[in-house]
C-alpha cells in the first residue's frame, strides 16, 4: 500500500516551520496543507483524500492535486487527516496534522470575566449613583414640603386673624343692631298679647321691627 505524508504548510501562502503541533493566531486562518504519496507500482497514478475535522463535513474525495487551502478557520482545534490510493486502489494509512487557531483576546475566557466584572462594578456604581440622587431629591422634597407648610401656616395664621377682625366687626354691628331694636318688654307694653320671634340666620340680621306710641295710636313696623 502507498504511504501518505503531509510535507508542510503555507500561512497566507507563506512557507513555514512544520512542527509536529501548532498553534496559529486568529489572524493566521488560511493555511494550505501541502503533502505527498509513495506509491512503488506507479507514483503518478496516486489520487489523495482528505478532511478537516471540525471544519469539514467529511472526506472530499480522492484527485490528484497534493496541496489544499483553507480559508477563514474559526478559532478551535483541529485535525487535517490524508491518505492516498494506488492505481490498483490500495489505500494508505491514515497521516494526521493537529493544530489549534487561537481565539482574540475577546473571545477568551479572561475578557469575559473582565467584562462580567465590569458589568457588575457598572451596575454597583449606578445603583450607587442612583441611590444617593434618590436620597438627595428626598432631601429637596423634605424641603420643600417643610417650607410649603411654613407658608400654609403663615397663612392659615393672617387668615384666622383676619376672620377674627371680621367677626369683631360683626358682632359689633350685631350689638349695634341689638341698641337699635326695642326691648321685648316695651313691645308687650304696647301690645298685651303679644310676643317677638327674633332668630337671625347668621350674628347680625337683615331684619328691624320697631314699636312706638303717640297718643292713643301704638305704632308697629317690621322691616
Amino acid at each position: 500500500k502507498p504511504i501518505a505524508q503531509i510535507s508542510g504548510i503555507r500561512v497566507h501562502l507563506k512557507d513555514t516551520i512544520f512542527p509536529a503541533e501548532a498553534e496559529f493566531s486568529y489572524d493566521d486562518n488560511n493555511l494550505t496543507f501541502k503533502f505527498v504519496g509513495i506509491s512503488l507500482t506507479n507514483p503518478s497514478k496516486i489520487k489523495y483524500e482528505y478532511t478537516l475535522d471540525g471544519f469539514d463535513k467529511g472526506w472530499v474525495p480522492g484527485n490528484a492535486l497534493n496541496e489544499v487551502v483553507y480559508t477563514n478557520i474559526s478559532p478551535g482545534t483541529y485535525t487535517f487527516k490524508l491518505r492516498c490510493y494506488n492505481n490498483h486502489g490500495v489505500v494508505s494509512d491514515v497521516a494526521e496534522y493537529k493544530f489549534t487557531i487561537k481565539p482574540p483576546f475577546w473571545q477568551t475566557a479572561i475578557f469575559y470575566v473582565i467584562v462580567g466584572v465590569f458589568i457588575v462594578f457598572a451596575i454597583f456604581v449606578y445603583d450607587k449613583v442612583r441611590n444617593r440622587k434618590l436620597k438627595v431629591a428626598k432631601q429637596v422634597l423634605e424641603k420643600e414640603v417643610e417650607k410649603r407648610t411654613i407658608e400654609l401656616a403663615i397663612k392659615n395664621e393672617e387668615l384666622a386673624e383676619k376672620n377674627k377682625d371680621i367677626t369683631d366687626s360683626i358682632r359689633y354691628a350685631k350689638r349695634l343692631q341689638d341698641a337699635s331694636l326695642p326691648s321685648a318688654d316695651k313691645v308687650k307694653k304696647l301690645f298685651t298679647e303679644s310676643f317677638v320671634f327674633f332668630k337671625p340666620k347668621d350674628i347680625v340680621s337683615g331684619d328691624f321691627f320697631w314699636c312706638a306710641q303717640k297718643g292713643d295710636l301704638a305704632y308697629c313696623a317690621v322691616i
